[in-house]
């Protein structure tokens, strides 16, 4: 067999290799996250049961004195509590920092295994919203500041003032890890890649446009089919779109439950769609040195709920040099930039450059449109 190791690679195995190498990274930093964040429960959660436990024991059996034997006070008592509560707090809050990087290193896992046709990251992602395994969690924290109140409020008892203090207390605990548990929205909803890097006269650029935005669920009336084009036509009034649009793609799924005593279908969970109607801006890629802009619109109206991927051919680059890609409505361009070499010219063509060239033949192509 023909041996290929040796074999100079394009650029788009190049490009693969270096997506596959990131990949390994962001599945390499998601573990060791998943560690930390074993650790910390496991570590944190026993502590302040252990903690809990001794409160219960010393403190509400009225074991617990000061140094000249006399009984803790109820101030003593409400300190104890709310320390326990800012401890709870402060465990939410490490957990939480330890969740912002898995979610970073997660979703550029799936933007890169959707380029490389792996499906490990989607498929954890989706076995962990159906087990539903962060709203576990939260309860966890929850049981715990109910637990604190329910020991502050029999060890106070009948001191209602610092009673309904430690309420108060543990009901804004409550909800400050509410809020810490919330998942906000990135400040852009989508992703773009641009691959490879450079771009020679045999390569081929790719721009992919990647779909972040959440799930969205919708119940229709079993025996009422018609409210389902109401819903597409006030899905299309909202977004904007026209009527002449394909129509969105429903599956469902008959649920053993019952709305108002009549079984109902549920859509199936999918991504909100990215809409680019016909003839809008999509991107434009920009010289950096001539401002040469290529740009790309819409050939009909666009309903993105994954992917969608461009493809340029070195021809529509009419220069060569360094380029960055600029999404429609993105305030400025990407980081990321490629670059494009020369298109080669043969020995003959610059052997026969005479003098008659004049400058009126030679033309500056600026606001060029890709051609795919």
């Amino acid at each position: 067999m023909p041996d290929n190791s040796n074999k100079p690679r394009t650029s788009s195995d190049k490009d693969r290799a270096n997506h596959l190498e990131e990949w390994k990274k962001a599945r390499d930093v998601l573990k060791s996250f998943d560690d930390k964040l074993h650790d910390l429960r496991k570590y944190g959660f026993s502590f302040v049961t252990a903690l809990l436990t001794v409160e219960g024991i010393l403190i509400t059996g009225g074991h617990a004195t000061t140094r000249g034997g006399t009984a803790l006070s109820d101030g003593a008592k409400f300190a104890v509590f709310g320390v326990t509560l800012l401890l709870i707090l402060a465990l939410h809050l490490i957990d939480q920092n330890y969740r912002v990087y898995q979610r970073a290193a997660n979703m550029r896992a799936r933007i890169l295994e959707r380029k490389l046709n792996l499906e490990l990251s989607e498929t954890i992602t989706d076995r962990y919203k159906a087990e539903d395994i962060k709203t576990r969690v939260l309860l966890l924290y929850f049981f715990f500041i109910v637990g604190v109140l329910l020991l502050g409020g029999f060890s106070l008892y009948p001191n209602w003032i610092y009673i309904g203090i430690l309420l108060a207390a543990a009901c804004a605990a409550i909800r400050l890890t509410s809020l810490l548990g919330t998942t906000f929205k990135y400040e852009y909803e989508e992703d773009w890649t641009i691959s490879p890097l450079e771009c020679t006269p045999t390569d081929k650029v790719t721009i992919t446009l990647t779909n972040l935005r959440e799930p969205v669920e919708i119940r229709i009336h079993r025996w009422m089919p018609s409210i389902l084009e109401k819903i597409l036509k006030e899905i299309r009034k909202k977004k904007g779109i026209a009527e002449e649009l394909e129509p969105i793609k429903i599956k469902y799924i008959e649920l053993n439950g019952e709305l108002n005593g009549t079984k109902y279908f549920v859509w199936e969970k999918v991504p909100e769609p990215i809409i680019i109607k016909k003839g809008e801006l999509v991107w434009q890629m920009i010289n950096e040195e001539s401002d040469e802009r290529i740009s790309k619109h819409a050939k009909g109206n666009l309903v993105i709920y994954d992917s969608h991927t461009w493809i340029l051919k070195r021809d529509d680059f009419t220069e060569s040099g360094t380029y960055r890609l600029h999404p429609r409505g993105w305030p400025v361009p990407l980081q990321r930039r490629i670059t494009v070499s020369g298109k080669e010219k043969p020995i003959w063509a610059i052997e026969e450059k005479t003098e008659e060239e004049g400058e009126g033949e030679k033309t500056e192509k600026k606001g060029k449109t890709a051609g795919n």
